[in-house]
């Protein structure tokens, strides 16, 4: 589903993702020395890059932010998507990471997954990229990933991927792992109740329709990236009224 993707790029999924996403790496990278490294894993990384020509998603979700006069519209995922935006490009995460390790001056270690042949033909030359399934290799390396990002399809194989995010997040939880897992809110689900303590930053909107539209996402954090979510909680309501929506922030959803 990885190739199918930019007709969908920038939608308020994205937003909320990326945004948390960039907030918890931003926060993770400061303080660091100039020059050190930072390791950061994909499990399923896509592109990276997307055209807005491909779709018109994006118009209510980051097309709803980029000229927005706001307290936050400095804030680095709205500045890195500004730019993007500029030249026609939707940047997904971990180009947006790469972006904020330069931003930062600092050296990243990342390491990115994706089974889609499309994917791997276009990342066939980006140092670290693995044609492979990131549940089974992430954990797999040497160095203990400063941040680790699991976003999934939640397509064909939903019920496999969620069975693959329980088992993931309690290897993550267990090693205290900064741990960010995106998912779909399509219908009533109740995936989260075999994780231990976590964070969950959830924004829900208004849609009419059947089940197989999104009606709203969530982040599930764990390890270091739990603190960081709490303490945004006030951008969070903000960027969710903004798409339209309402915050759950919560811990130990079951």
């Amino acid at each position: 589903m990885a190739d199918a993707h930019n007709r969908k790029a920038g939608n308020k999924g994205d937003v909320w993702k990326h945004f948390v996403l960039a907030a918890v790496a931003d926060a993770l990278l400061a303080g660091r020395s100039s020059g050190q490294s930072f390791s950061y894993v994909d499990t399923h990384c896509s592109h990276g890059s997307f055209s807005l020509a491909g779709g018109d998603e994006w118009k209510k979700g980051i097309g709803v932010f980029n000229n927005r006069d706001w307290r936050l519209a400095d804030h680095p995922y709205f500045e890195i998507e500004r730019r993007a935006s500029e030249l026609g490009r939707y940047l997904g995460s971990w180009m947006i990471v790469r972006e904020l390790l330069r931003s930062h001056g600092l050296n990243g270690d990342l390491r990115l997954f994706d089974i889609s042949p499309l994917v791997a033909e276009a990342l066939k030359d980006e140092a670290g990229f693995s044609q492979s399934s990131g549940f089974q290799a992430v954990l797999s390396g040497s160095r203990r990933p400063d941040l680790i990002l699991c976003d999934p399809a939640y397509s064909e194989q939903r019920e496999q991927d969620w069975r693959s995010i329980r088992d993931f997040a309690s290897q993550c939880s267990g090693d205290n792992l900064a741990t960010l897992i995106w998912y779909p809110v399509f219908v009533k689900e109740p995936p989260l109740a075999a994780f231990a303590e976590p964070v969950i930053a959830e924004v829900r909107w208004p849609c009419r329709g059947a089940n197989q539209l999104m009606r709203g996402c969530g982040m599930i954090a764990l390890g270091p990236a739990r603190q960081i979510v709490l303490a945004i909680e006030s951008d969070l309501a903000e960027v969710a009224e903004a798409l339209g929506g309402a915050v759950t922030l919560r811990r130990n959803a079951a």
